[in-house]
């Protein structure tokens, strides 16, 4: 049973499928989770008469049947906020907070969560209103049906009802183990004296327990006043006690309970199966009002109904001996909910858009101007038109003001450049968060920068989301530093996918925005010298980005050409290409036409 256990939990809950939480994202999980149903659909006094005549369906093995029907999965991160709901088309992994008045078993609660997959096919509805929306960076593809398969595969216990009780419990453990949003720990100290405890808890807080040891001794006792034997011949009995008593010295005992919530999870995943089985509920029990099936109750997977419609509901919605098929439960003792079912009035969550400010700068050849503007703000993002246009230059000219400044770059060639042209502390990404390259903590420490009070991360949309998501929460927790950053999302991309779903553009402006809400947009290069030239870069960059023209023709439009190979050094785009370039270098030079190319 423990293989079995262990095998599936490493195989469903993956690391890779995890989403990160912004703490918006957990007050809306925690009000807006999707619950299952229980309650009575009428007061229990309406047919009392009849509960004789009412059995019980439930579905087999609902949950296990919910998570088979799964075949991809969404992944947020931070950066995947909910947006104000503007009519945009629905996307089926998208999760919506959608408001309803009239209550049904898919949608129980006045302020839901509802994947688009599902509000497709509710949204006609005049009851719903959708309110915001959340779309995430990932989908990916999941085989959770033949890992169900896999566990029912393995024979764990001899006696047939028992081993598919314990493959049932094993997915429904797992199942809330995708729920879980805490750490829980408890910390324990021993004191001997009353008094050191209490004030450990004051600092600390809290409870107290006594902790002696306790001798416990039988005896015979003679009791010569037993009541029952009042007026017999036999007033005198012997009776067997137990006496405790307590020796040796008392101990106190402060537990201390921790408590942490988790940033990172399975929640959305957890989210996908509850409504998955919520909407086959909904959907079956809307056939059978449908058909004039009165429904008495509902409790997680189970209905009731009358006993005499039973053979019309078996044509109506699909009985069977499989997972996910309805069955006769129950035909007596059924446990009713004590409740009716109603919605579940819940506070409705706002929705604050990202706003960004641009700051203005009058000459942004005047680096005072610029770090008067750092010094105030204390958060800032440099962006900038076009590479040249000063952006390290600006960061690094705090350091003429006093400051202690330090560069963190993504790479270790960049690390390395910014260090030689300023002078100044530059480390890499990996070395400040203290990760090795697979993103591992082990034997990394993390960089102290206490000595430092500006931080500067150059080259920003160069940066994973994963390096982003590190970048906003040292942000968020740091308060007695500079902290700025510079880039623009023209330039290269980063190697590690950000989104496979997603506009890069689009979605790296997003996430910096979160990190970085104010801004300076640098508009001039400073390298070039000429009117002429700045007016090329900038129609080049137009002409490259906003334009279809081939880029061939906005080489030749731009640069000079030739078609004589006249340098010994040149470099090609293929290998193909630096082949052909180095035959001709060889025959111009008089050597053996040999091929060598270096990638």
């Amino acid at each position: 049973m423990n293989t079995a256990m262990c095998n599936f939990n490493k195989a469903l809950l993956l690391n890779n499928h995890k989403s990160s939480y912004s703490e918006k994202d957990i007050e809306i999980l925690d009000e807006y989770r999707t619950v299952a149903n229980c309650g009575t659909f009428s007061d229990k006094t309406e047919w009392e008469n009849i509960i004789d005549n009412i059995v019980e369906i439930d579905v087999s093995k609902a949950y296990t049947h919910a998570l088979s029907q799964i075949t991809e999965i969404p992944i947020f991160n931070i950066f995947d906020n909910f947006e104000n709901y503007n009519n945009q088309p629905i996307e089926n992994l998208s999760l919506y907070i959608v408001e309803t008045d009239k209550q049904n078993l898919f949608l129980n609660k006045k302020y839901n969560l509802c994947y688009g997959k599902f509000l497709k096919k509710i949204i006609k509805n005049k009851n719903i209103k959708i309110l915001a929306v959340k779309t995430p960076s990932f989908i990916k593809q999941v085989k959770y049906n033949q890992l169900i398969e896999s566990l029912y595969e393995t024979k764990i216990s001899d006696t047939p009802y028992e081993d598919t009780f314990i493959k049932k419990q094993i997915v429904n453990v797992n199942i809330g183990l995708l729920e879980k949003s805490e750490n829980k720990a408890v910390e324990s100290f021993l004191y001997t004296t009353l008094d050191e405890a209490e004030y450990y808890r004051s600092l600390y807080g809290g409870t107290i327990h006594t902790l002696q040891q306790i001798i416990m001794e039988d005896k015979l006792v003679e009791d010569n006043n037993n009541p029952l034997d009042a007026g017999t011949s036999n007033t005198h009995s012997t009776n067997l006690k137990t006496e405790i008593r307590q020796e040796g010295q008392t101990y106190y005992v402060l537990n201390i309970k921790q408590q942490t919530t988790l940033i990172n999870g399975f929640r959305y995943i957890r989210e996908l199966i509850l409504q998955h089985h919520n909407y086959k509920m909904f959907r079956d029990a809307k056939t059978l009002v449908k058909n004039n099936i009165n429904i008495y109750s509902v409790k997680t997977d189970a209905l009731t109904i009358l006993d005499s419609d039973v053979e019309k509901v078996q044509t109506l919605i699909n009985f069977s001996s499989e997972r996910g098929g309805w069955r006769l439960s129950k035909t007596e003792k059924i446990i009713f909910p004590s409740e009716h079912l109603q919605v579940i009035n819940n506070s409705r969550i706002e929705i604050t858009p990202l706003e960004t400010t641009k700051i203005d700068v009058k000459d942004e050849w005047d680096t005072d101007e610029i770090c008067d503007i750092f010094e105030k703000q204390k958060r800032m993002l440099i962006r900038a038109e076009f590479g040249g246009s000063g952006k390290s230059y600006a960061c690094a000219s705090m350091a003429k003001r006093g400051y202690n400044v330090l560069f963190v770059a993504p790479t270790n060639v960049l690390a390395e450049e910014l260090a030689y042209k300023y002078k100044l502390e530059c480390i890499t990404i990996n070395s400040f968060f203290g990760f090795n390259a697979e993103g591992e903590t082990k034997n990394m420490k993390q960089f102290d920068a206490s000595n430092y009070n500006c931080i500067v991360f150059d080259e920003i949309f160069f940066y994973s989301t994963s390096n982003l998501i590190k970048i906003f929460n040292y942000v968020k927790n740091t308060t007695d530093k500079i902290i700025l950053a510079n880039g623009d999302v023209d330039q290269l991309e980063p190697v590690e996918i950000i989104s496979n779903i997603k506009n890069f553009d689009e979605y790296m402006d997003k996430c910096v925005n979160a990190i970085f809400p104010n801004y300076i947009h640098l508009q001039e290069n400073k390298r070039l010298k000429t009117e002429e030239d700045k007016q090329k870069l900038k129609q080049m960059k137009y002409d490259i980005l906003k334009t279809d023209i081939p880029v061939i023709d906005i080489i030749k439009n731009n640069f000079k050409t030739t078609n004589k190979i006249i340098t010994e050094d040149n470099i090609a785009y293929t290998n193909n290409m630096c082949n052909k370039v180095s035959q001709q270098v060889r025959k111009m030079l008089g050597k053996m036409n040999t091929k060598l190319v270096r990638n």
